[in-house]
């Protein structure tokens, strides 16, 4: 088997995956095979006798890391079902199921005020302890807060800055303390907040209007960097508010493992005996705190086998905090570091590789040359590139387009439309809905981030965790008992109880919320006793096995052994099959009818823009809602049915899918932004929106600039064989109607990309936005344009950091974070 996995690789994926100690670094390009490669690798370890179990292999995502075991079991499907023991998995299941969970009671934890354990947490329960910290700021830090206009949001994005970077909340105040004018201004923040009183609630709208004016003047007339202060009270707060509850959120999962892993060496010794062999993916994504973590792991490693795939080409991520110089400067930290790379592209054509290659020839402080080899013969049409006058010229034009693919049989899952940023898709949609053309856009609401999901895991992680406040909050913003989220906290808060105690105190105390809850409290217990009955199949054993006869018994007898192994199966299989039936129930019961309320509202407001009826529409929403349910139902009775499963562990992972995991590909057009198509690859890929505002602002900086070419990289590299791209002459944004300029990352690659009469008009027309020196010649068949495109390229690369039009930047993930000018 190892031999016919070995045998699909070329010579240099070969060399990598036959190599078996020391710190590799592997360049992998687009294309190049690199998942293949690592599990063919992989596989080829544990065919010469490496214990499956003493691998290790982190990726960024849950599909990643899925997709790198199915491919493990695959490659060694001959030596048995040792596949599924390597463990694979992202950096925060990681640092949960080896880590937080078996050193959960490490005196470390303990003195950062976690008593119990941890509830790990999603963005939307760290939201709400922000929220809570913002309602309960007394006095002046509340209108500190007001005056520089920082949301829930922005507060917990600038502290995951420095979290990411390895820095704790201690850390952090440490740093202002040791600054002289850091300190400087937080002493006058200080006399601020001291001036108002602690409590403001008797003072009127106005009033408190006025207040925060006067404390704006205020904050604006001190001299040096104060927000560092105002970020490190409600950090504290923040943190405080955490650890009372037990929460862990998404960047406190990494830090934590970090910090144990550096002030306790031992344990990174343990883990370092385990895990002899490491294997980190798209390792230009990774970010110090994550790479600090495994770093404390190799460094107890007596015989280094780490082996790193990535492409500094395509680190996007940056606003994400990931570093790419980490990747970059491994053989300082690493001196006998040894460099690999892919470079055949089994993904795009000819003419598509030759157009990538152009761009990322002169990518500034590269590992390598940057350059890809095609390993398909076939050269494929040369990318084409169209000019439109307007942006409902250019949707129109890409849908024509699309139609004429769709005609010829192309399956439309196979067409991608990319853009830089959401501000440039209106058009397109509304052209598509005009043609009666399904499309999904990737990256909006994913399937783990809908209602019915996120009420379904929090309703599990209430069967798991027993003071998970965060899950009951979420659950009884669903279902309508007449105990409100805010009460339930407050109780808690205030008797130090659990969740159940204190609905159990609100019933005693509120009639109309007894009446109301009774049945809910009565199934929930029910169910919470039901999902204590789904066990591993090691203490189904040990509770069988209860004496030493039986012990002797079961490991001296195969037969017995196997009938135990039956046994387990039929018990497990009952019990899950109960608890899924307990709980669909109870969801429908409790929570469905919120989901019906809420989609006759909405029915109510498609109806005017739609033919079907309010009943007809609300209808088709609710029965939407119950499939993903049920569906998620099916995935958690198949995972609960394996002989290793823990539901807390199941729960965990849930929990993070709905941060991290995005939606599923669907048979239809696909609609989504560069960054969101990372990793991803379709037959015939179109790129709108290719203008300069969308890609540069005048606040870009080197590095800004230098993301934004990665960025573009990566979309030309997702397509196979066809690639199309396109811009506007204008376009409305934020209402306003702009004129817009081509690209400047495309002037230096004109000569690899078929340019329509139409675009070469409209680039040298009398209109032309475009500057003299970079006109075109407007015959594409002159045999000087080799020379013209050159000369354009030249006057391009001299230029690249010349003035930047005005913004109109909003990606994806950084949208939410627009802090005033103040917070910086």
């Amino acid at each position: 088997m190892i031999n016919e996995v070995l045998g699909r690789l070329n010579k240099q994926q070969l060399e990598v995956a036959t190599t078996t100690s020391g710190i590799i670094r592997t360049i992998a390009g687009p294309g190049t095979g690199k998942t293949g490669t690592q599990t063919a690798h992989i596989a080829n370890l544990i065919n010469q006798g490496v214990p499956p179990e003493a691998i290790l292999a982190i990726t960024f995502t849950n599909k990643a890391a899925s997709e790198t075991r199915h491919r493990i079991v695959k490659n060694t499907q001959d030596l048995g079902n040792v596949g599924w023991q390597v463990a694979a998995s992202t950096y925060h299941s990681f640092c949960r199921k080896f880590v937080l969970k078996p050193f959960q009671n490490h005196e470390i934890f303990y003195e950062m005020g976690y008593l119990n354990g941890f509830i790990i947490l999603d963005d939307t329960d760290s939201e709400s302890v922000m929220k809570d910290v913002y309602a309960n700021s007394v006095g002046g830090f509340s209108l500190v807060l007001d005056a520089l206009a920082i949301n829930e949001k922005q507060m917990l994005q600038h502290i995951s800055n420095y979290r990411a970077n390895g820095i704790d909340y201690n850390e952090f105040s440490q740093s202002i303390k040791h600054d002289v004018i850091k300190m400087a201004a937080a002493k006058e923040v200080k006399s601020i907040i001291d001036a108002y009183p602690k409590s403001l609630k008797d003072v009127s709208k106005d009033n408190r209007e006025q207040m925060v004016k006067e404390v704006g003047l205020k904050l604006q007339s001190i001299k040096g960097d104060f927000t560092d202060c105002v970020v490190a009270i409600a950090w504290k707060q923040y943190a405080k508010a955490c650890a009372e509850a037990d929460g862990l959120d998404f960047d406190d999962q990494l830090l934590f493992t970090m910090k144990l892993l550096k002030e306790d060496p031992n344990v990174a010794a343990r883990l370092a005996k385990r895990f002899q062999y490491i294997f980190l993916d798209e390792f230009q994504d990774a970010n110090l705190c994550q790479w600090e973590l495994v770093k404390s792991i190799i460094e107890q490693q007596a015989n280094p086998a780490v082996f790193i795939v990535g492409d500094d080409r395509q680190s996007i991520y940056r606003f994400r905090h990931a570093d790419v110089d980490i990747m970059k400067n491994l053989e300082h930290e690493f001196p006998g570091c040894i460099t690999n790379s892919l470079i055949y592209n089994y993904r795009s054509t000819g003419a598509i590789i030759d157009l990538s290659n152009a761009l990322s020839r002169d990518m500034p402080n590269q590992i390598g040359d940057g350059q890809l080899i095609a390993a398909s013969k076939v050269q494929g049409e040369k990318p084409s590139l169209e000019i439109y006058k307007t942006a409902l010229d250019e949707a129109n034009g890409v849908v024509a387009d699309i139609q004429a693919l769709i005609a010829k049989g192309e399956n439309p899952s196979d067409i991608a439309v990319l853009y830089r940023n959401r501000s440039v898709n209106k058009e397109i949609i509304e052209a598509l809905n005009k043609a009666r053309m399904d499309y999904e856009i990737i990256g909006d609401v994913g399937f783990y981030q809908t209602a019915e999901i996120k009420s379904a895991v929090a309703t599990l992680r209430i069967l798991t965790r027993n003071n998970d406040v965060f899950a009951y909050a979420k659950v009884l913003d669903y279902a309508t008992v007449g105990i409100s989220p805010v009460r339930l906290k407050t109780t808690t808060h205030e008797n130090g109880c659990t969740p159940l105690a204190a609905i159990a105190m609100i019933m005693e105390k509120d009639k109309r919320a007894k009446n109301k809850a009774e049945g809910f409290v009565t199934d929930l217990q029910n169910l919470i006793k039901t999902s204590s009955q789904i066990i591993s199949k090691d203490k189904f054993l040990s509770m069988v096995l209860n004496t030493p006869e039986l012990k002797l018994h079961y490991d001296t007898n195969p037969a017995i052994r196997e009938k135990a192994s039956v046994h387990y199966q039929e018990y497990n299989a009952h019990s899950v099959n109960k608890l899924v039936t307990e709980f669909k129930q109870f969801w429908e019961s409790y929570l469905l009818p919120s989901f019906v309320k809420d989609s006759k509202k909405v029915a109510e407001k498609k109806s005017a823009n739609t033919d079907g009826s309010v009943d007809d529409i609300a209808n088709e929403l609710v029965e939407k809602r119950a499939t993903n349910f049920n569906v998620i139902l099916e995935r958690i009775s198949a995972d609960l049915l394996k002989p290793d499963a823990v539901l807390s562990e199941l729960v965990d992972d849930l929990v993070q899918r709905i941060d991290q995991d995005g939606d599923e590909q669907l048979d239809s057009i696909q609609l989504l932004t560069n960054h969101a198509s990372k990793g991803l690859e379709f037959q015939h890929v179109f790129l709108i929106g290719t203008e300069e505002e969308s890609y540069n602002s005048l606040e870009s900086d080197v590095e800004d600039i230098e993301e934004e070419g990665r960025n573009f990289f990566v979309a030309l590299t997702r397509a196979e064989k066809t690639l199309h791209i396109s811009a506007s002459e204008t376009r409305v944004v934020n209402g306003n109607f702009t004129n817009r300029s081509l690209l400047k990352l495309l002037y230096p690659l004109l000569d690899k990309l078929n340019i329509s009469e139409n675009t070469l008009s409209i680039l040298n027309g009398p209109d032309a936005r475009f500057e003299d020196e970079f006109q075109v010649d407007p015959t594409p068949t002159n045999e000087g344009i080799a020379k013209e495109m050159q000369r354009i390229g030249d006057k391009f690369k001299q230029r690249h950091v010349d003035k930047q039009p005005t913004p109109d930047i909003e990606d994806e993930t950084e949208a939410d974070f627009n802090p005033s000018p103040g917070f910086y």
